[in-house]
């Protein structure tokens, strides 16, 4: 009859009739009960592919039975059966989802006919409905979120995906803009440079096979952090899966040894190699845009003094104290690094020479008012020197350094600013 065997529930009061050895012999499996009362008790672990209800039940069983299996699976073909429709029959049998009404007796020839293609439909129906489940479940096992969208509707979301948007249990489709608002995210650039990311399932969408580094919500401190990748899906046309890979140990391995390189680890400030490379960028930028950009060069007066006769820990301790204080009487987008020993670099963006002279100033009066734990009384010279055409990153830490070294020679603990370009370098 057909490739697929398939299973029959018959519930009718009346006796076994060749009908039946007919739809066992076509259908594979025949589930026979002869009241409502052992139809339901196979229903209780059973569902068949097709219910063939005998309208002779008493008490319309029949309509109880019909709007249980179509309540439990409403594409499964339920088939009425009685020796003649009346219309409360067919109107009952409609409300309860019946697909259609057999005369009895039931013959081999007519069966087939009505049968075969109810019988392919149920089976597959089954298959995909196995499919589907079998997915589903190997989808939501699976730890990584991920999604498959047009760039308009997100179709489907595993499990992972629905807890990490925070949109519960239910499945159902949704707009990608909603989607993109529930779970904004954050693009990670580089270890240190962190961009929002909120058009991002239209921007995987124009660019299949990309990859991205993002952590989920505005927050720079989330937990969790994510290669987000998309991938067109073979036989679904127009539609992508995007997926979140949990890479936070990884990230968290990179951010500590990114940490460890760019560091001072006694200070926590910047090292000298993270000061030059950060100061070759802002050259570059100031020369691209004309954009203001100043150094100051900061050196604790009279140190190897206090290292001679208090030891190299309150030495330590010292640096510690003025890094803490320098740090956070700048802005954000300053940068402060220990350059080396006692001499610390602070690179001011967006800061033409008499901006920076007044910072200078300001700092050089905030350290000689401030009363240390070790050396109470520590005083810092300044150099300052701005940006000027075809200047490099050396030509540019020179003049702050010659700037410096005229204010140690005026007499210390003043902050001093180099006008012009010279060829004189410090001794």
């Amino acid at each position: 009859m057909q490739d697929s065997p398939f299973s029959i529930l018959y519930v009718s009061p009346q006796a076994p009739d060749p009908s039946s050895h007919l739809l066992k012999q076509w259908g594979g499996d025949l589930w026979r009960a002869q009241s409502t009362l052992e139809g339901m008790s196979i229903l209780k672990s059973l569902l068949p592919d097709i219910a063939i209800l005998d309208t002779a039940l008493p008490s319309h069983g029949w309509e109880e039975l019909a709007t249980v299996i179509k309540g439990r699976e409403p594409d499964i073909p339920v088939i009425l059966t009685g020796l003649s429709p009346n219309e409360q029959d067919l109107m009952a049998g409609m409300r309860a989802g019946a697909d259609l009404f057999l005369k009895q007796p039931l013959c081999g020839e007519e069966m087939r006919r009505e049968l075969v293609p109810l019988a392919r439909r149920a089976a597959q129906i089954r298959s995909n409905r196995l499919r589907h489940s079998t997915a589903a479940a190997i989808l939501d096992a699976t730890p990584a979120p991920m999604l498959i969208t047009d760039g308009q509707i997100v179709d489907y979301m595993n499990r992972p995906m629905m807890e990490l948007a925070n949109l519960g249990t239910t499945l159902k489709p949704r707009s990608c803009a909603e989607v993109e608002q529930t779970l904004p995210l954050v693009r990670l650039h580089t270890v240190d440079d962190h961009s929002a990311f909120a058009r991002w399932v239209s921007v995987l969408m124009g660019d299949p096979q990309s990859e991205y580094l993002v952590r989920a919500g505005h927050n720079q401190n989330c937990d969790k952090t994510f290669l987000l990748r998309s991938m067109p899906l073979a036989g679904l046309r127009g539609r992508q899966s995007i997926s979140f890979t949990d890479v936070t140990s990884i990230e968290n391995e990179k951010r500590m040894y990114h940490r460890l390189a760019t560091t001072d680890p006694l200070t926590g400030v910047c090292n000298r190699r993270k000061f030059m490379d950060e100061l070759d960028l802002e050259l570059t930028r100031a020369g691209r845009y004309g954009n203001p950009l100043s150094l100051i060069m900061i050196d604790i007066d009279d140190f190897k003094s206090v290292n001679d006769t208090q030891g190299h820990q309150a030495g330590d301790v010292a640096l510690v104290e003025l890094a803490c204080l320098l740090k956070d009487n700048i802005r954000s987008m300053d940068l402060l690094a220990r350059y080396g020993g006692e001499e610390f670099a602070l690179i001011i963006p967006e800061t033409d020479l008499e901006g920076a002279s007044y910072v200078a100033s300001k700092l050089c009066r905030l350290v000689d008012s401030t009363q240390f734990a070790i050396v109470p009384e520590m005083t810092c010279s300044l150099g300052v020197a701005s940006f000027q055409k075809e200047d490099s990153v050396h030509s540019l830490i020179e003049r702050a350094d010659q700037a410096l070294y005229k204010a140690k020679a005026k007499g210390k603990n003043q902050a001093c600013k180099l006008e012009q370009a010279s060829s004189q370098g410090r001794s």
